[in-house]
């Protein structure tokens, strides 16, 4: 029988839990700023300093002590446990940060401001032109490896014998496993291939691969999970930390699971029960059910739409993201063991604005059963205020009444 104990692949073939990458990435979200800045998808808080625009990148800037420019994905990215989540960032002008620091990577923080406080995740830190690896729980900090520690300093004396200049063009590529322990690799992508520059391990304590290959422990006294939570936004900012005129350029970004994303998540619905409606005015956009989230751990997908209209009456439906509400406030009431809150209309709440996620037209005296699939789904912003989604209805006739269900499946 062959041996085949000794063979080897190249760096980066196999994925944080060391299998062999032969399966299909399921991208979760792709975040390329070719035509704008991609504000449904991507917050942004800008305290003193400027965020440009320049096609296909954003410019962060910041010319003074405590300015800062922050851009953070409005959902986090759905860890399925025991499969490998990937990540990739494109950046340049990083290492350069006189008087001021740069982030990069998978985290969150506090939701006040200056957002620095209960910081979650991991990210490459580049502060005073050094740079550094760091892992945090919840505001406490499980590692921070400077580059010259790191397995390849990608400064020449490596095992690549590259010498990266962070301040130019720079793919990274990350991959973690997280059973609330596991194991993080960093790796630089480049003459298409992936160099493997940073290895933590999160199982009995806290260790890194040196540059012998040997684990070395750098938190003996670690005894929690790596991140509180697995799932994430992707995350981008410079902070002013003394008289400076610094820039961060940020380009694309991309998440995916090394796998199928099993639908394996909690379905429900809200609905109006059994009591219609009544909308009259065909010049209105009424409230019919909204919803909102009550934390930013999970992701709620709206799977379908179910109207009845119990009138003799055309409706006209959307589906609207973040719309005015005008004629009153709605009232929000939690869903028992659920992430949302949900509110009904009243026959008066009516809706102008917003960005329309969903939209379609039903029948007289007709059920319908609309299926439904977004990128753009209910969000929060850095500042930590959550998205509202709204099911409005407008009638084609006067004296109109309808029934809804909103079905939607939410996975942690």
């Amino acid at each position: 029988m062959t041996n085949i104990s000794n063979i080897t692949f190249p760096q980066g073939s196999q994925d944080a839990f060391g299998r062999l990458r032969v399966s299909q990435v399921t991208t979760q979200s792709d975040f390329k700023v070719i035509v704008d800045k991609l504000p449904l998808l991507i917050d942004e808080v800008i305290s003193g300093g400027s965020s440009t625009l320049n096609i296909p990148e954003v410019d962060m800037t910041v010319t003074a002590n405590a300015q800062y420019v922050i851009r953070q994905t409005k959902n986090r990215f759905i860890y399925q446990s025991g499969k490998s989540q990937q990540l990739y960032w494109t950046f340049r002008n990083f290492e350069s940060s006189t008087n001021c620091t740069k982030r990069v990577g998978y985290y969150s923080s506090s939701t006040t401001a200056p957002y620095t406080a209960t910081l979650d995740g991991f990210f490459l830190d580049s502060t005073a032109g050094v740079i550094t690896a760091q892992v945090w729980n919840n505001g406490t900090q499980v590692a921070s490896v400077a580059r010259s520690n790191w397995t390849d300093p990608l400064d020449g004396t490596g095992n690549s014998e590259l010498n990266i200049d962070f301040d130019l063009n720079t793919i990274i590529m990350a991959d973690f496993e997280w059973l609330g322990y596991g194991r993080i690799n960093y790796y630089l992508v480049s003459q298409g291939q992936f160099f493997l520059f940073l290895a933590l391990d999160f199982t009995n304590g806290s260790t890194r691969l040196d540059s012998n290959l040997e684990w070395q422990t750098i938190n003996a006294s670690f005894v929690d999970t790596y991140m509180r939570s697995s799932n994430q936004p992707l995350r981008w900012e410079i902070r002013g930390t003394g008289a400076t005129s610094n820039t961060f350029t940020v380009t694309c970004a991309t998440v995916g699971s090394e796998g199928y994303i099993n639908r394996i998540g909690s379905q429900y619905s809200i609905d109006t029960g059994n009591t219609g409606i009544g909308i009259n005015s065909t010049t209105t956009s009424y409230v019919i059910k909204a919803f909102r989230k009550t934390n930013n751990l999970s992701i709620i997908l709206t799977d379908s739409l179910d109207f009845l209209s119990i009138s003799n009456d055309n409706l006209f439906y959307q589906l609207l993201l973040n719309p005015t509400i005008n004629g009153g406030a709605l009232t929000f009431n939690t869903v028992t063991n659920t992430s949302i809150e949900q509110a009904t209309g009243n026959g008066t709440l009516n809706t102008t604005g917003g960005f329309v996620l969903n939209s379609g037209y039903i029948k007289a005296n007709q059920k319908a059963f609309i299926t439904t699939s977004n990128l753009i789904k209910a969000g929060q912003s850095i500042a930590g205020i959550y998205d509202t989604v709204v099911l409005a209805v407008t009638p084609l006739s006067t004296n109109a009444n309808v029934l809804v269900s909103i079905n939607l499946n939410e996975i942690t």
